[in-house]
């Protein structure tokens, strides 16, 4: 088997063409279209980087399956420590490449994501290796990548991986014989290129002569470096994936070929989502004239390279099973069949609405509300009231109704797959808020109050307090009225236009005598801060000691 069965895959072609390209208008400028082509390069990267470490730990699994079940199972261990020894030496790779990234990003002073913050789509931003998410608001920066990967050596340290990565894989497969006389020597070119890190050739004698780092990295946008970095995740993933599926395939035999099934997602919504999986074959990167045909059907699904995408629409929920066959010739020319079986749920559309606070919501006032959706971020989730407004803040949802009903109600959706679906709604009763009860200090409606209190009245203003309610809200005295008795069966009135006492109900307030009840009527109040609605309150009654 030579490299006409193991190339490059259009997909990577095209990603090392951009990156090419990208890398050349660095000469021009590095302006703001060039960065954020290097950060949609750089997700197409880890894109790709995941899907070959999905299938890089699935083969991996095929190992452990005949190692454990196999006809060969101790043919399957030698192969399997070769494996291990591969895949191992993959991963340290990789997770040297994500310290790196993580050392220039924290250089750079990148923000960490807060949890439940929405990512900010005009910043490229990587993932450590503790998950957390770090964004690179300077990625324009030319220094910190020079200083990283140059200066402290981190450059060198990675293309010294690389070069061991390389001679470990040809070491594995020329001092195997059976590997070996599988392979031609386009293999091994295939690999050099793939992890090519040598030093670039000079033009003249002029010119100074640099290495693979100084050529990668030398005053090189942080964006563009932390790009190169994903590509080269990419291509040892990639180089693993190929290395693998050959020491797979010396259990196996080249007439051999297993079927693997990668769906997009086990649990889809009904009627809104597709379930998807892609369908391909282990042994080889490429197989010609392979079809995949589904539960039966006698129309099959041609294979793109090396893969199919299986695609069918959802309405029922519940879960549903699918089993089917890939059919192709194999290096003798034979036909053969590779049969493959997977499962998925489809869901109803549903989402979780719930009050933070109680089971009702106040009018005009702004109620915290919690929404979510199963699998869905809130950036995916838009929510709607027919009573008043509702917006996002943060985690949470605030509704502000403005009329009182018990019918409320409040519409979820979300947007799966470019379109908005409905994914559940909830009705609730809007009511007003309890009124507040007007106080003296800490004096209520009903106290029996010593005249020294009043003079001089040791508070300033009349105050109202709302009590066992959960919300934090402070209400304030806008105006009322003070009534103190002055002989006869006659009585004193003063008003104020505000919390504040004046000066005339201070006066008033001085002359009161033992046995008197001074009253406080005509009370009115509002939400500190809220202006949409003034409220009466109850008159309070204190008797002078």
């Amino acid at each position: 088997m030579g490299v006409k069965n193991c190339p490059e895959t259009p997909r990577q072609k095209m990603i090392n063409m951009m990156y090419l390209v990208l890398t050349a208008l660095l000469a021009l400028n590095v302006a703001a279209e060039t960065l954020n082509a290097f950060k949609i390069v750089d997700l197409s990267l880890v894109k790709t980087f995941e899907s070959y470490t999905q299938k890089n730990v699935s083969v991996m699994s095929d190992f452990d399956w005949q190692v454990e079940k196999g006809q060969k199972p101790e043919m399957a261990k030698i192969y399997r420590e070769k494996a291990n020894s591969v895949h191992s030496s993959a991963e340290a790779i990789v997770s040297l490449i994500t310290e790196i990234k993580t050392e220039l990003a924290k250089h750079m002073d990148s923000e960490k994501l807060a949890p439940g913050e929405v990512l900010p789509p005009e910043y490229p931003y990587i993932v450590t290796k503790d998950n957390d998410t770090l964004i690179l608001r300077r990625q324009d920066d030319l220094n910190a990548s020079p200083f990283i990967m140059i200066e402290r050596g981190r450059g060198e340290e990675l293309k010294n991986k690389i070069i061991d990565y390389k001679k470990q894989l040809s070491s594995i497969i020329q001092n195997d014989s059976t590997l070996r006389n599988r392979l031609d020597a386009s293999f091994f070119e295939t690999i050099e290129k793939i992890l090519d890190v040598s030093d670039p050739e000079r033009k003249d004698k002029t010119t100074d002569a640099k290495t693979w780092v100084q050529a990668t990295f030398d005053r090189t946008p942080l964006i563009a470096s932390i790009t190169m970095l994903s590509k080269i995740q990419n291509d040892v993933r990639f180089a693993e994936s190929l290395v693998l599926n050959i020491i797979y395939s010396a259990i196996k035999g080249d007439s051999f070929f297993e079927a693997k099934v990668v769906p997009k997602s086990t649990y889809v919504i009904a009627e809104s989502q597709n379930f998807e999986a892609e369908i391909f074959l282990t042994a080889l990167t490429n197989v010609p004239k392979a079809e995949v045909y589904i539960n039966g059907s006698s129309t099959p699904i041609l294979m793109d390279g090396s893969k199919a995408l299986y695609k069918t629409s959802t309405s029922k929920p519940g879960k549903y099973t699918y089993t089917g066959e890939i059919r192709y010739r194999n290096p003798e020319g034979l036909l053969a069949s590779a049969p493959f079986k997977g499962e998925y749920e489809v869901a109803a559309p549903t989402s979780t609405i719930s009050p933070s606070k109680m089971n009702v919501l106040y009018r005009d006032i702004d109620n915290p509300i919690e929404i979510s959706v199963p699998g869905l971020s809130n950036s995916q989730i838009r929510a709607v009231i027919d009573n008043g407004s509702i917006t996002q803040n943060g985690n949470e949802w605030l509704a502000k109704p403005t009329s009182l009903n018990n019918n409320t109600r409040i519409n979820v959706y979300a947007k799966i797959d470019n379109k908005e679906v409905l994914m559940g709604f909830k009705a609730f009763r809007v009511k007003d808020i309890p009124p507040p009860l007007a106080t003296l200090g800490v004096f209520t409606s009903g106290a029996i109050i010593n005249r020294a209190f009043f003079n001089p009245l040791t508070v300033k203003t009349l105050t109202a307090t709302l009590q066992d309610f959960l919300f934090d809200l402070e209400y304030q005295v806008t105006s009322f009225d003070v009534s103190v008795p002055t002989g006869g069966g006659m009585t004193s009135t003063e008003s104020s236009n505000s919390e504040a006492f004046t000066n005339a109900q201070l006066t008033l307030l001085k002359g009161v005598k033992k046995g008197d009840k001074v009253i406080f009527e005509n009370i009115k109040a509002k939400i500190r801060g809220n202006n949409v609605r003034i409220i009466p309150l109850s008159p309070t009654i204190y008797t002078i000691n």
